[in-house]
């Protein structure tokens, strides 16, 4: 929904910045092990889907005299995505519902944000996941469905 804006781009749903953090959260600088953590940025979950090859993350720090920190890395990551998705847009956006659980930390990266929270029709969410579960062999029944989503306060 908010992709379609010409302004804004939004990465696909992907939590690369959560699951890298205790690894690079605390270096001083990543510019002598850039290649290992695009490897392991690579290697994240979902960040296929983001259509951004090591080439293009390599050409982010090419030039950079000073030290990269890691909120530095996933603020480059992002303009990346941007740049090569949607380069007319002035915002990029993480779509990552998971994100709310952990909201310091990702002020700590990107401290201007702001987050908006989208409400969707509970039948949607229950289609989306049967779905989703159906994709990946699950035969989670409705029932189930809504039972884990309540769980995890989504449904």
């Amino acid at each position: 929904m908010l992709a379609a804006h010409r302004d804004i781009a939004v990465g696909y749903e992907c939590d690369f910045f959560e699951v890298l953090a205790p690894r690079y959260g605390r270096l001083p600088d990543l510019r002598p092990i850039w290649g290992q953590f695009i490897d392991d940025l690579q290697a994240v979950n979902r960040f296929a889907f983001w259509g951004l090859e090591a080439s293009d993350l390599h050409a982010t720090i090419y030039h950079r005299a000073t030290p990269l920190l890691y909120p530095d890395a996933v603020r480059l990551i992002a303009e990346t995505y941007l740049q090569k998705t949607k380069p007319q847009a002035r915002i990029f956006g993480f779509k990552n519902p998971n994100s709310v659980e952990r909201l310091d930390q990702f002020f700590g990266l990107f401290p201007n944000a702001r987050v908006l929270h989208i409400t969707r029709d509970p039948r949607a969410v229950l289609a989306c996941q049967l779905t989703k579960a159906r994709c990946r062999g699950h035969s989670n029944s409705p029932l189930e469905t809504v039972r884990v989503g309540r769980r995890f306060g989504r449904a």
